[in-house]
């Protein structure tokens, strides 16, 4: 039997009140099973692009982003 699996980044919808920045977290889903982590960068909710889900732009923040 395969193993299936997806991923999927998104951004958790809880602001930082000082910055105005949400975190990143990766959904792992593993033959139905899921797991939820932050990978420990946040981001300006206006800057996330959804449908790629990436940072969207050229600065420096979004190349090193991913």
């Amino acid at each position: 039997m395969k193993a299936r699996y997806h991923l999927v980044f998104y951004l958790r919808k809880n602001l930082n009140q000082k910055t105005k920045e949400s975190e990143i977290y990766l959904r792992i889903t593993m033959n139905s099973n899921r797991s939820e982590m932050s990978i420990g960068r946040r981001t300006e909710p206006d800057k996330w692009n959804s449908k790629a889900q990436k940072i969207m732009g050229r600065s420096e923040t979004a190349i090193l982003m991913f």
